[in-house]
């Protein structure tokens, strides 16, 4: 088997969310049920990145969806469901033109 070298290998996956923003999430109600609940759900709840700008992962509040054991193993097939529910948080959150000013680049919030 081949061997990587240091500059091939990849990053770690996980991403840590900042304690301020757990302290918030952990308040929300709406943190507290599977995005996807449905008769598959099975497993304790996640805490998926659910948006990647310019290669990383961003721990942004509305960019951070409960998801359980089940379908956090499968997130990549609800890709526009987590879009959908991404755009209902920056609504929610009022971030609109945060959103636009940070991740200018990004076609999230394009009609």
């Amino acid at each position: 088997m081949p061997t990587q070298s240091k500059n091939m290998r990849r990053a770690s996956l996980r991403c840590p969310v900042p304690r301020e923003i757990q302290e918030v999430l952990e308040r929300d109600p709406w943190m507290k049920t599977c995005l996807l609940a449905d008769e598959t759900c099975e497993g304790r709840l996640n805490w998926q990145h659910s948006f990647t700008y310019a290669g990383r992962r961003i721990s942004e509040l509305y960019f951070l969806l409960p998801l359980c054991e089940s379908h956090h193993r499968r997130q990549a097939s609800f890709r526009r469901e987590q879009e959908d529910a991404i755009r209902e948080r920056i609504t929610h959150f009022k971030a609109e033109s945060d959103f636009r000013e940070k991740y200018s680049r990004s076609k999230l919030l394009t009609p």
